[in-house]
């Protein structure tokens, strides 16, 4: 009889532990799932990279600071690079923009503000480079420049727009060239 209580004892203890890791998987699960959506559909763009003299301005260019490797950066944002100096911004894990030197790069909108994943940003003038993980229907990643759109669905691609003011340009009237490659891998 005491072997008997014994085995069904340990029946017991075998299924309440397997409750407790059944309890335990879920709540990673959860905590999991609540770190990749807030990831995909509503975290800031950050500064993943900065190198020389890369500044933004969060009042429309009226006041500059430094950028700092990790910080936020919101919708009304705008990021000016120096010479010899880059700049990578993320706006979701497999969605980033590399600026490089001499470039003006206004943030736009980023996954979270509709209902869709929809980041639309805008290169004033300089260079870009875009590296863009294949995203889903209903998201978007779009950079306007003065005179085009770039829109991708997955994909690198380079986006240049050249400076009014650069001598080399003076033959333009109104509008400001603008240049987009795209790169099939």
């Amino acid at each position: 009889k005491g072997i008997l209580h014994l085995k069904i004892f340990k029946t017991k203890i075998m299924c309440l532990a397997n409750s407790y890791r059944r309890v335990i998987s879920l709540i990673v699960l959860s905590i999991v799932f609540q770190f990749a959506s807030a990831t995909w559909a509503g975290a800031d763009p950050v500064f993943r990279d900065v190198k020389g003299d890369v500044q933004v301005s969060r009042d429309s260019g009226v006041v500059w600071e430094p950028a700092i490797k990790g910080g936020a950066l919101s919708d009304t944002d705008q990021v000016k690079t120096s010479g010899n100096s880059f700049a990578e911004i993320e706006f979701a894990p497999g969605q980033s923009v590399f600026l490089r030197e001499n470039t003006l790069f206004h943030i736009g909108e980023w996954p979270g503000k509709t209902s869709g994943r929809k980041i639309q940003a805008t290169l004033e003038y300089g260079n870009l480079m875009g590296k863009v993980k294949k995203i889903s229907t209903g998201d978007s990643f779009e950079i306007k420049t003065p005179t085009a759109i770039a829109g991708v669905r997955g994909t690198k691609f380079y986006v240049r727009v050249y400076d009014k003011s650069s001598p080399a340009l003076s033959q333009y009237d109104e509008s400001i060239p603008s240049e987009i490659r795209f790169v099939y891998e």
